[in-house]
């Protein structure tokens, strides 16, 4: 499971960071010291943010991470996706179940 509030944001944004908690079965997941952890985004089934999904891992005893956004992460309007995919230390890997879901509305200006 993923935790993170509902996330509106204005296209083009590339802050604030988004902060998110995995949880498995409602209870924080302990990513381990030497894990990394990625946020895969997609926009109608396209992923939007190749070559930049690492996170930061912010604690890895409570399972809280960070994304920062860059520069075409949200260009276009829309309800985006992301997996969250850790690699522990030692190779095994686990997508959560449940995907963060970003809303984009359109900039005015």
């Amino acid at each position: 499971m993923v935790h993170a509030p509902q996330i509106e944001i204005v296209q083009g944004n590339t802050a604030p960071d988004i902060e998110i908690t995995i949880q498995r079965n409602g209870n924080v997941v302990d990513i381990g010291s030497g894990s990394t952890v990625d946020l895969i985004l997609s926009l109608d089934g396209d992923i939007v943010n190749a070559g930049h999904q690492s996170c930061t891992v912010t604690s890895a005893s409570t399972g809280v991470i960070t994304y920062t956004p860059v520069t075409g992460d949200f260009s276009a309007t829309g309800d985006y996706l992301g997996d969250v995919l850790i690699t522990y230390n030692g190779g095994r890997i686990e997508i959560c179940r449940e995907q963060l879901e970003v809303n984009v509305r359109a900039k005015l200006v």
